[in-house]
């Protein structure tokens, strides 16, 4: 009995040989054309993430710019006042704008509210509050808080003095800006 060994190489130069020119021009074709499709399937993704990502940011920046702007935020962010008249108003817009959180601060950071109660009166985390308490712009930042990595707005509470008195924050948590791109990717 004689011992035959092939190489994968020796196979593969092999079926080269029998294919036609004809057939090996379809088949770089089809390569091609399936490499194009997911290139294109890929930037589509990508694009309609950012897409999702901005109209999320300008959502977030209007709550934000709105909620500073109410007379009766202004007045318990002055006062510093945590009530519960101030957390059940900020859950209707909250619920209303279909964001995560909404944070109320005052000048110095400090949170007058929270979705979580136990951090209502602490530092508010992240780092990105001092272009709006010392700047009194209004933008928006990728930060880690609290509860996860976020997008959200940031906005000074300026009173009828004009002097900052405090920080609006609106935002989605990146997990849940995953979840809600990915029905829209598969569909891709």
């Amino acid at each position: 009995m004689q011992n035959i060994q092939y190489t994968i190489k020796d196979i593969n130069l092999s079926l080269m040989q029998r294919l036609t020119l004809q057939t090996r021009m379809i088949t770089y074709v089809v390569v091609l054309v399936l490499v194009e499709l997911i290139v294109i399937g890929g930037e589509s993704a990508r694009l309609l993430a950012n897409q999702q990502e901005k109209q999320l940011s300008l959502r977030a920046l209007a709550v934000a710019n709105s909620v500073a702007a109410m007379p009766s935020f202004i007045s318990h962010v002055e006062k510093q006042q945590d009530s519960e008249e101030l957390h059940k108003l900020i859950e209707r817009v909250r619920n209303s704008a279909g964001a995560e959180f909404i944070v109320i601060g005052d000048k110095q950071g400090i949170r007058l509210t929270h979705p979580v109660k136990e951090n209502i009166g602490k530092s508010m985390v992240g780092g990105d509050n001092d272009r709006a308490l010392h700047g009194g712009e209004s933008y928006i930042s990728r930060a880690t808080g609290s509860l996860g990595p976020s997008l959200r707005a940031k906005v000074p509470v300026i009173n009828s003095k004009h002097e900052i008195i405090g920080i609006v924050s609106v935002g989605y948590l990146e997990q849940t800006i995953t979840q809600k791109a990915r029905p829209l990717l598969l569909k891709i």
